[in-house]
């Protein structure tokens, strides 16, 4: 009878060693969800593709939704959770990983409505000073980003080049905050743009012009989140951010100066 007892007491204790287990790693997923789900806005920084991003927005579900909800409640939790990730795919490949506002004013939200940033950013007015800050330079990226999808496919002529030019630099110097982590992708801007003249990568020409327009936005876009004083009620967010911002706005202005002095 002891032994028995001392069985039936082992398999109980592994069963809720198991349980626990269980409990401890879905609560992990569920706290990096939001941060993974964070992450993907990159894809939409790189590649702004409705497919792309409809197939990360499925696996992550799957990932930090469907799979603690089945590791908590193996039966109805997982199905609805499941459910809800299946129409939230659905609805982010038709909505876009890019909103369809146009972008002539950089303050409206240019992410698309199922991403991190498009979800939260129309609520960043009651947002506390890190997180807002946040929102505001990512939203801003995808704004650069819409402008980068919407270049002609060529310029016929030299006039048209510089029309365009013109018009892309209005946009740019409307923002009130200019975030210097948008620099790369504004550099992406006018590559393209110039590679685009006449269908033809940029002659020698155009190569200064690219130079110079590095070192006119470098003037122009100096908010650096880095430098931020964050109150503790930001903690962690703020040194967070400001690492990650930092690793672009520490190094951009040294990559551009590298370049000034190649081309010299």
């Amino acid at each position: 009878m002891p032994g028995i007892i001392c069985l039936l007491t082992s398999k109980h204790r592994k069963y809720i060693d198991m349980k626990r287990i269980k409990i401890i790693f879905s609560i992990v997923l569920l706290v990096l969800a939001i941060p993974m789900w964070r992450y993907m806005d990159f894809l939409t920084w790189i590649w702004a593709s409705e497919t792309l991003y409809a197939l990360a927005f499925f696996f992550w579900g799957l990932t930090y939704l469907v799979l603690p909800a089945w590791l908590l409640k193996p039966k109805l939790l997982p199905t609805i959770a499941f459910a809800l990730v299946f129409i939230g795919t659905i609805l982010s490949y038709n909505l876009g990983p890019l909103s369809k506002m146009a972008t002539n004013d950089s303050s409206h939200s240019h992410c698309g409505p199922m991403s991190f940033t498009g979800m939260f950013y129309p609520t960043i007015n009651f947002m506390t000073q890190a997180p807002a800050d946040d929102l505001d330079a990512r939203n801003q990226l995808c704004w650069i980003k819409k402008m980068i999808q919407r270049i002609p496919e060529k310029f016929s002529t030299k006039h048209e080049l510089e029309d365009f030019i013109k018009l892309t630099q209005t946009k740019l110097l409307n923002p009130e905050n200019k975030y210097r982590v948008s620099l790369p992708l504004i550099a992406l801007l006018y590559a393209i743009v110039l590679a685009h003249e006449e269908g033809v990568m940029p002659n020698i020409s155009n190569g200064k012009m690219f130079i110079d327009s590095l070192k006119f936005w470098i003037d122009q876009y100096t908010d650096e989140i880095s430098s931020r004083q964050y109150s503790w009620w930001d903690y962690p967010y703020g040194p967070y951010i400001q690492f990650e911002y930092g690793l672009v706005e520490k190094n951009w202005e040294s990559i551009v100066n590298s370049l000034i002095l190649e081309e010299k």
